[in-house]
């Protein structure tokens, strides 16, 4: 027997439809302060490069890094070749799928920090990758933290598919404003062998910022623990 079109909907299609509506309204959102803070990174660098990676010892009590979700679900997502290319909109469709609830929830424990949260986001002509953006625009959105547009990496790494040796030797180089005693979150789209996250961190730590936590859409599960262990050594 056919369903009666004019009949009252289900409670789960009722929820089905709000939760697509939520999505929708996230999307806009998320977009509409993407494009404005991608266009703030376009002109965020009117100072000298820095021409070495800075970093800072990892402390022991550093936070594991957060990593949202497997490797293999993110890249086999249709929506991901476009976005590593740099689709704004691929971008927020693939991260909003793509985030675990309980790696957000672990970020508010730090709202009485207020603290910003920082992408791996190169200049013009370094990487057309926005994933790193995306997330943290979202991450900012969910949260109600702020968003920082002034340190952007400023040489290419080429660490995508490349191996462990190549990392060691090609650091992610990065410069801007940092603002002195504020807590910052480190947002990137991989976490592999944790130069890039070290290189960020050293410079806002070199500049008198202080870095809390770091989370990746996706990555290595063992490559999580960012500070030095003895099975490491």
């Amino acid at each position: 027997m056919l369903d009666d079109p004019c009949a009252e909907p289900t409670e789960g299609l009722r929820r089905a439809i709000e939760g697509k509506r939520e999505r929708c309204l996230r999307v806009a959102s998320c977009s509409e302060r993407f494009d404005a803070i991608l266009s703030e990174m376009k002109t965020a660098l009117d100072q000298p490069i820095q021409p070495i990676a800075l970093r800072a010892p990892w402390v022991s009590a550093f936070p594991d890094v957060d990593i949202h979700a497997p490797e293999s679900s993110v890249k086999k997502h249709p929506r991901y070749q476009a976005a590593k290319g740099g689709d704004t909109l691929a971008s927020v469709d693939l991260v909003l799928e793509m985030v675990d609830k309980t790696a957000i929830d672990r970020l508010r424990a730090y709202q009485d920090l207020a603290p910003v949260i920082v992408p791996v986001h190169g200049l013009e002509g370094i990487s057309s990758n926005t994933i790193p953006a995306a997330l943290a625009v979202c991450l900012a959105d969910m949260l109600g933290f702020n968003l920082s547009a002034e340190i952007v990496q400023t040489s290419r790494a080429a660490h995508t598919g490349s191996s462990g040796w190549w990392r060691l030797k090609s650091h992610a180089l990065f410069s801007g404003e940092v603002a002195q005693g504020v807590a910052y979150i480190l947002v990137d789209d991989f976490v592999g062998m944790g130069g890039t996250f070290a290189s960020l961190r050293g410079l806002i730590e070199a500049k008198g910022g202080r870095v809390i936590h770091a989370q990746a859409l996706t990555g290595k599960p063992r490559s999580a623990t960012l500070a030095l262990q003895p099975v490491t050594l």
